[in-house]
């Protein structure tokens, strides 16, 4: 890692802090507004060269705000972070399972039933995902595939937690 890059993960880490800090006393606009700076700074990567640390950290802050902005009962915004956290490291679990958890809680359709269902298997076959975690998320993987067939859910969703 460059030491640009490694300034540049050290300045995201600091961010991360400060909006985990703030998440963690369920201040979740807050939380989410801190996160927001980190966006700017992130390289862009059709243009850049990014090592795996400055991606993962990428990844993780998408993923806190995509957690403050579920908390927050904004969904649309939850998903559309946690899809461009994706694009930083589309092997990192929670990825995956923002994505489905946000789906889950918006007006079911068929397209996002759908849609849940290749997040979950995708947070399933995460090689990061902990073996811990497995049981619960093939609940929510199972809740996909019902509300796909049924309209309805099976179960009740969880809330997110962050990184």
């Amino acid at each position: 890692m460059s030491a640009s890059e490694a300034e540049l993960v050290a300045q995201l880490t600091t961010i991360k802090t400060a909006g985990n800090a703030l998440y963690a006393v369920k201040d979740y606009p807050a939380a989410a507004a801190a996160y927001s700076p980190a966006m700017r700074l992130m390289p862009d990567l059709d243009e850049e060269e990014a090592g795996m640390a400055l991606r993962q950290v990428c990844a993780v802050l998408f993923c806190n705000r995509s957690a403050a902005r579920f908390a927050e009962k904004k969904y649309v915004a939850s998903l559309s972070d946690a899809q461009r956290a994706e694009e930083y490291n589309a092997d990192f679990w929670k990825v995956h399972w923002r994505a489905g958890n946000a789906l889950l809680w918006m007006e079911p359709r068929v397209e996002r039933s759908e849609q849940m269902i290749q997040c979950f298997t995708k947070c399933l076959a995460s090689p990061t995902l902990p073996e811990k975690e497995k049981a619960e998320k093939e609940k929510y993987l199972d809740n996909a595939k019902h509300r796909l067939r049924t309209g309805k859910d099976k179960y009740e969703a969880a809330e997110c937690a962050i990184s």
